[in-house]
């Protein structure tokens, strides 16, 4: 895995992992915050990821020894993503509102991945560049996926689904990927 900080509080991770073993991982609550996610090979290669910041439930991942996974991920404040726009006090957009959930259980996302998108995350993966043009080249990158991953918020919600939400007092839920 690679993290690099293509911008102030804009972290990039590339993954690259073949598990030996059968793995089981229990993550606890904590505070999220806004990621966008593409996995071109792995268990979940048919749609992309988007997790609203907000607290992330407590929840468990089994990975079978033998699976390789390889994929993008993009982390920030959701803040961050205020800045992208040109609305008055650098606030996110009311259109985004559902991705900054601040205390609350964070919204969970999952877009079809068009091919655009594996294009763009097969970019980022195999970067021809170094220094200064690396980062310019991944920054430019990294705004186009989330400009692709985000589309369909703006244009039409019908092709996006939301994660069920919970209420505040559901305390011990699960989630297992199979």
């Amino acid at each position: 895995m690679r993290d690099i900080e293509v911008y102030p509080h804009l972290l990039l991770s590339i993954s690259d992992s073949e598990y030996r073993d059968d793995v089981f991982m229990e993550v606890p609550e904590y505070d999220h915050p806004l990621q966008f996610c593409v996995e071109l090979l792995g268990i979940n290669t048919d749609d992309t990821l988007i997790s609203g910041a907000g607290v992330q439930r407590l929840w468990t991942w089994e990975i079978p020894k033998s699976q390789r996974s390889v994929g993008v991920d993009i982390h920030m404040p959701p803040s961050l993503l205020g800045t992208f726009f040109p609305t008055a006090g650098g606030e996110i957009p009311s259109q985004f509102g559902l991705l900054a959930k601040g205390d609350d259980w964070q919204t969970m996302l999952h877009p079809k991945k068009p091919t655009a998108v594996h294009s763009v995350a097969q970019q980022i993966i195999n970067c021809p560049y170094q220094g200064i043009t690396k980062r310019m080249y991944l920054q430019v990158r990294v705004l186009e996926l989330i400009r692709l991953q985000l589309t369909p918020l703006l244009v039409d919600q019908g092709g996006v689904q939301p994660s069920p939400r919970l209420k505040a007092e559901t305390i011990g839920f699960q989630w297992s990927a199979n």
